[in-house]
């Protein structure tokens, strides 16, 4: 059904806002969850788990499971050693006699010793194995994960009081005292913030190293209680001169820690190096797409012996893959001993963990209107054509390989490759709304000045990165903006922007040109109790920043302009025509206006241009809104996220989803709006749980947005599938096969474009003739 928006609704729009959300299919979002959930702690566990006390100098009390958290990963940092009794461990003791002593050299009589066996790999070591003082946090999002950690930093590094002294492995002189937190950039200020508002001050010295100007002086960072730094920072700087390296840390802690699920990339093998006599990972959703995910987490925990990627794949993925059923169970129970799992909807002692109110999650089905079809069908016919062509070079390789050539991938491969990314990608926007599809163009003529004129005014705005004034400002194609300094090496490190993670290489990057010799570095990372003269200075540079910061309307107004005019395409009130999507979602929030005008909304897309359309409407109808993108440095963010909690007027939140599903607490809203589903529905999850936890005092619905026919559509089907496969993976039903072949992603790919059709080649070549005549617009 297609929605036409009203200006006004009648008095009955409870009525309606029932009727629109009957109009949806239910969505069970929390079943998502189950993957974990299987090989979690169990309800009737949860009671057999001791509370740890209160630490001193922690303003807020823990809630009862959180003081339990704190006992487990206190136990976790002090693991009980091997015994002979087969208790859910992973190593037992064994008692054997043999022919040769200890030393391994032969015997007159047999002798008895002990060896130890590994129950998950059948494996004996004669010497004790190395315990991990480490643990995974996969608490639901929304459960306290951080307070939980500062709580575990402020107790004593010796386990006691919780621990017996005789429990405790003690704490080693070779270790500095000090806790290395590593976390995406979006959530260094909610670090700050919530040691802010949860310890007492002074209690923790804490310092961010991060930005161009930070100090890199080993000795300084071990002097503090606490360092925050990036996973961007972390992978950009090689390890022989990073001084993050150079620590002994008593602790790290990785933050979002499936941010280095991809072994081989320099963020996860940068995390993996780091030296500590304690690690943690943090992470809702440590399981994103396939099970291989979970290795580097265990190499990062140096959780002996499945941190060799050998016995990870002969013991875990290899027979899961087969579905093998004695494979699941030694998964379970590794999963058991190392991570702790707790839901929201769990129960302790007969009450739920936390109280929350009801939680409602639909997908609305919108049908396109004709010209958006008939535009739409044309650019799904061409990717199907595309598709065609790179299956079958696919096939070609692999007969070539079974016939023994060797195959030499030509351009022409390749470039079908690319072009199918591109069309899909183009498809998904289509959804959305045909501006955001318009062919891609280099600036040029005109547009090369423009963009240069823009970075030029944007000269003294703060770099996201480094979150100083930006030196020699550069703009990547995806509309953000940082410090050449900054953004040079983390592209080349990662082929990616820092911000929403859009693929991207060095040719990408404009450049304000240099224009006279630039100022002396003067400035240190953000640092918490540390030296008069470096306190002074930030306070005079804060005092700049909050001047340049306004919390009105048309802070957004400016910062839309500026990703408008990075790709070209200046909306005018004039000009503007909507889209059957945006219609939809103007429908529902104006609803929910004339229901309750205190209801607050979060509206996600994964493109800001996206949002920049939806402003239009927005402002036409009479709506206050605030925005939230990767390219906003981090005053501008925290004055909008504070205006949309704080000021009642403001109903609407619009947020890039790569930029705002970690990190935030938006509790103020109770109604979320997904506009794009996501090829990774943990996003969409992460994305949710800003307004669906701990704080939230109304009944949350979340309304996804899907044109029906389309890609959108299919992706939703295919994230369904994933979600039962990977349940399969961790179940009692072990039919679980895992496949991350390229063939296996094309047939996925073919699933969300639907069948090929007789008329596709038609189609395409209608496209491929509008692409050219539009070849030389500017």
């Amino acid at each position: 059904m297609q929605l036409q928006p009203q200006m006004t609704r009648p008095i009955v729009a409870d009525e309606e806002w029932q009727r629109l959300l009957q109009l949806g299919q239910d969505l069970n979002d929390q079943s998502r969850s189950a993957i974990l959930d299987s090989v979690g702690l169990k309800e009737q566990d949860l009671a057999n788990l001791r509370e740890a006390p209160q630490p001193e100098g922690l303003l807020t009390p823990l809630l009862p499971y959180q003081r339990q958290g704190l006992g487990w990963m206190i136990q976790a940092e002090h693991p009980k050693e091997p015994t002979e009794e087969a208790e859910s461990q992973f190593w037992l003791v064994r008692t054997v006699q043999s022919d040769l002593a200890p030393n391994g050299l032969p015997t007159e009589q047999s002798v008895e010793h002990k060896v130890y066996l590994n129950t998950a790999t059948n494996s004996v070591a004669q010497g004790k194995p190395r315990l991990a003082r480490a643990g995974l946090i996969a608490d639901d999002m929304g459960l306290g994960k951080t307070i939980q950690v500062l709580a575990l930093i402020l107790s004593s590094p010796t386990g006691t009081p919780f621990l017996p002294a005789a429990e405790s492995c003690g704490v080693s002189d070779h270790f500095c005292n000090t806790t290395l937190i590593v976390c995406p950039l979006s959530v260094v200020s909610n670090w700050e913030s919530q040691i802010r508002q949860h310890v007492e001050t002074s209690r923790l010295k804490y310092y961010v190293f991060h930005g161009p100007q930070r100090k890199r002086d080993h000795k300084y960072l071990s002097s503090f209680d606490l360092v925050i730094t990036t996973y961007e920072t972390l992978a950009t700087v090689p390890d022989d001169k990073c001084p993050l390296h150079k620590v002994r840390w008593r602790r790290v802690v990785l933050d979002e820690g499936h941010s280095i699920r991809t072994r081989g990339t320099k963020k996860s093998i940068a995390a993996c190096s780091l030296f500590a006599e304690r690690k943690w990972v943090l992470s809702g959703t440590p399981l994103q797409n396939k099970l291989e995910d979970l290795y580097p987490l265990l190499k990062f925990m140096e959780f002996y012996p499945f941190d060799n990627l050998d016995i990870w794949k002969g013991t875990f993925d290899a027979p899961i893959r087969k579905g093998n059923p004695r494979a699941l169970e030694k998964f379970k129970a590794l999963m058991q001993t190392i991570c702790l799992r707790r839901t929201k909807r769990m129960k302790l002692n007969g009450k739920p963990l936390l109280e929350l109110p009801p939680f409602r999650s639909i997908v609305h089905k919108i049908g396109f209107n004709p010209a958006e079809r008939d535009l739409y069908a044309k650019w799904e016919a061409k990717t199907r054509v595309t598709l065609e062509e790179v299956l079958k070079s696919a096939e070609e390789r692999a007969y070539a390989r079974q016939m023994g050539y060797r195959y030499a991938p030509g351009a022409g491969n390749a470039q079908a490759n690319g072009c199918l990314l591109k069309y899909l990608t183009r498809l998904r926007q289509l959804c959305n709304h045909r501006a955001l599809a318009e062919k891609d163009k280099a600036p040029k003529g005109g547009g090369v000045a423009r963009v240069l004129a823009l970075l030029r005014e944007n000269a003294g705005e703060d770099c996201p990165m480094c979150l100083n004034a930006m030196r020699n400002p550069s703009i990547t194609m995806c509309g953000h903006w940082f410090c050449f300094a900054c953004l040079e090496p983390a592209v080349k490190a990662s082929r990616e922007c820092p911000q929403c993670q859009s693929q991207m290489t060095g040719e990408q990057i404009y450049k304000l040109p240099a224009e006279g010799e630039e100022d002396e570095e003067d400035d240190s990372g953000s640092q918490a109790g540390g030296g008069d003269d470096d306190q002074d200075h930030a306070d005079d540079k804060n005092k700049d920043e909050d001047e340049d910061v306004s919390p009105a309307d048309g802070s957004d107004t400016a910062h839309a302009s500026k990703a408008d005019a990075m790709l070209g395409m200046r909306f005018s009130t004039a000009d503007y025509l909507s889209s059957t999507k945006i219609d939809a979602l103007m429908t529902f929030l104006e609803t929910s206006r004339s229901r309750d005008p205190t209801v607050k909304s979060v509206v996600f897309s994964q493109w800001t241009s996206m949002l920049n359309l939806i402003q239009i409407p927005l402002r036409r109808r009479g709506f206050e809104f605030t925005r939230l993108d990767g390219s906003m440095h981090r005053k501008v963010r925290e004055a909008n996220i504070n205006r949309f909690q704080t000021d009642p007027n403001v109903m609407v939140f619009l947020i890039s989803t790569t930029a705002g599903a970690v990190g935030l607490n938006l509790v103020a809203a109770s109604n979320c709006f997904i506009v794009d589903p996501m090829w990774n529905p943990m996003v969409e999850r992460q994305a949710i749980d800003r307004i669906y936890r701990i704080g939230q005092k109304r009944t949350v619905t979340v309304v996804k947005l899907a044109m029906e026919d389309s890609v959108e559509e299919r992706v939703l089907a295919l994230q369904e599938r994933k979600r039962r496969m990977a349940e399969e993976a961790f179940g009692e039903n072990p039919q679980y096969q895992e496949s991350t072949s390229k063939s296996a992603r094309l047939e996925d790919i073919r699933a969300i474009l639907g069948n090929k059709r007789k008329d596709d080649a038609k189609l395409a070549g209608e496209i491929e003739e509008s692409d050219d005549e539009g070849e030389g617009d500017d």
